[in-house]
């Protein structure tokens, strides 16, 4: 490292961590996204969303509101989610990582359809009525700029304090580990305009 920038005619770097100095931090999110609201530097630039990126999926059919599940295959919620759904009549297209055949076989059932690879972002935009993420920083984003309310079950720190800030704009739902409750707000998030309201302001 210390060559090249003599090759450019700048000072050597001491340590490492000189390599990472910088003259301003880049925060691409916006304020009302931004888990650490509290910070005084870096400027925000904005979010970054790939929405063309991943495998075209078959949603299931029918006129029924449609959820778009976006956890993780061992998230602890997931069966109990996935039982909320069928009771309350919605279709549903379950983006699941680390998800293997057998577990995606059992998952799969009339209405509700299993996508083992990332499912573009500019398709659930088109397709689903409302969502439920884990609080990940690229699809919760995604969903919100289409105007998707949340349903946000986090299970890391980071995803905790984004779905707060989600919550507190209105566009969606905190819940932690209230299974009872999971079918009561998917009908929430549908029968409710003030969630989707929220999520497009």
């Amino acid at each position: 490292a210390n060559q090249a920038a003599a090759a450019l005619g700048l000072p050597p770097a001491a340590q490492v961590a000189d390599l990472l100095t910088a003259d301003a931090e880049a925060l691409c999110t916006v304020p009302e996204l931004d888990a650490y609201a509290s910070r005084s530097a870096g400027s925000h630039c904005g979010l970054l969303v790939a929405a063309h990126e991943g495998v075209e999926t078959p949603w299931p059919g029918g006129d029924a509101a449609c959820c778009f599940v976006s956890l993780h295959s061992d998230h602890p919620l997931l069966d109990a989610l996935v039982a909320a759904l069928q009771a309350s009549g919605q279709r549903a297209v379950l983006q699941l990582a680390g998800s293997g055949p057998d577990r995606a076989a059992a998952l799969t059932a009339d209405g509700i359809v299993v996508a083992r690879t990332p499912v573009p972002v500019a398709q659930v935009q088109r397709h689903c009525s409302h969502a439920v993420v884990d609080g990940h920083g690229a699809i919760t984003p995604g969903l919100l700029l289409a105007g998707k309310p949340l349903l946000l079950l986090p299970t890391r720190v980071e995803q905790t304090m984004l779905a707060h800030r989600v919550q507190a704009l209105g566009a969606g739902l905190l819940l932690d580990d209230a299974a009872p409750a999971l079918d009561v707000a998917l009908r929430r998030l549908v029968d409710e305009p003030t969630w989707a309201a929220a999520a497009t302001a």
